[in-house]
């Protein structure tokens, strides 16, 4: 045997612990598969563990805390509803009074706005 003969005896050895270290690499690094298989293999512990996250995320619910309402004699909440009732019904009437006139106007406003808007964009 020549010294050639040897060499090439330990190149092809080299090369097949290099072709079976790559192979075990990959095996190791391979995260999407060892998960698919563990899923599939232990579905339970996943299945807790996603609903514990879940839980933990959602966080506890906050106590709520309860409002004290200081109650109004009767008299002074009839008296605040004497008051509002003139100013609310003025409100009313000029609104219905109102609503003809402004109605074509605003159309016509939110026409011409929406027109300027399509045409500046296309």
């Amino acid at each position: 045997m020549s010294a050639i003969d040897d060499i090439r005896r330990q190149l092809a050895a080299s090369r097949s612990s290099l072709l079976v270290d790559c192979k075990q690499l990959q095996a190791d690094l391979d995260f999407v598969g060892k998960t698919r298989r563990s899923i599939v293999a232990k579905p339970i512990p996943w299945l807790s563990g996603a609903a514990l996250t879940g839980w933990f995320l959602a966080g506890r619910k906050k106590a709520r805390k309860k409002a004290k309402i200081r109650r109004r004699k009767r008299e002074e909440e009839v008296e605040a509803v004497k008051r509002k009732l003139p100013i609310l019904g003025v409100l009313l009437a000029l609104f219905k009074i109102l609503l003809p006139v402004l109605r074509p106007m605003a159309t016509a406003y939110a026409t011409k706005r929406l027109a300027g808007l399509v045409k500046s964009r296309f």
